[in-house]
């Protein structure tokens, strides 16, 4: 695969405390086992994708952003968090957004309020909208990452009971260049990723995304269709664009 674009650092990488094994961006997953006796942990783990998101998201332009940190500067070094640690750095995330109020998980245009307002806090120059052309979401994309942002990008919810079975399909690196793809995985909606890289093969484009600790590819095309194709997709399948006060247009 050719590498298009990518974040130029590392993305954040979690220690799993089952088998140690090395995640790429954080899991709702870690939750699985206090979700078995508290309805809120359940909560993190079913709908807390948009909560990950964000946390991947923060931890990473604090890396690099010392008005960012919220944390000592130590923390911002590590290659790689234990698990526990991660667990609550997410705390600080969900406490930012008020948890989780809905079982679908968190509101995109919520999740832009409240990190205006920690921007805002910070004296930063980031500010963030909630993208509403899907014919800009390439676009943005491609120029967040050549900026070094992570972008957080929500594939929309299936409304309509006809549309239930709708989303998009995810692909692991080994199916697009052996060209064995299974037509038996689930297709994805209602969900929130961090893309972190925009990649080409065989004449297609990819967004590289971090969901439930893994590296997946979707088809950028895909995509875009399904927010076009389904009721209120354009709105709830975006993108949350963050660009300094001179960035980019809102149009």
């Amino acid at each position: 695969m050719e590498v298009l674009v990518r974040l130029q650092n590392n993305y954040i990488q979690v220690l799993r405390e089952e088998n140690g094994a090395k995640t790429f961006g954080g899991d709702q997953g870690f939750f699985a086992k206090t979700a078995q006796a508290d309805k809120r942990e359940k909560r993190k783990r079913s709908s807390g994708c948009g909560v990950i998101a964000l946390s991947d998201m923060l931890f990473y332009l604090g890396r690099k952003r010392k008005e960012l940190q919220i944390w000592p500067p130590s923390f911002y070094e590590q290659k790689e968090l234990a698990e526990a640690d991660y667990r609550k750095w997410f705390a600080e995330s969900y406490r930012m957004l008020h948890g989780i109020p809905f079982s679908s998980g968190i509101s995109s245009l919520f999740l832009t309020f409240r990190i205006n307002l920690f921007f805002l806090k910070k004296k930063s120059p980031y500010r963030a909208f909630w993208g509403l052309r899907i014919s800009r979401i390439y676009e943005r994309i491609l120029q967040m990452l050549q900026q070094d942002i992570p972008v957080i990008l929500c594939i929309p919810v299936m409304l309509l009971r006809k549309d239930k079975k709708d989303g998009i399909r995810f692909y692991e690196k080994e199916e697009l260049e052996s060209g064995k793809i299974s037509d038996r995985k689930a297709k994805v909606s209602g969900h929130f990723v961090v893309v972190t890289g925009i990649l080409s093969e065989k004449e297609e484009l990819y967004y590289e995304i971090s969901s439930w600790g893994r590296k997946y590819y979707m088809k950028r095309g895909d995509y875009e269709e399904l927010c076009r194709s389904h009721f209120l997709g354009n709105i709830l399948g975006n993108i949350l664009v963050i660009t300094a006060r001179k960035g980019l247009s809102r149009n």
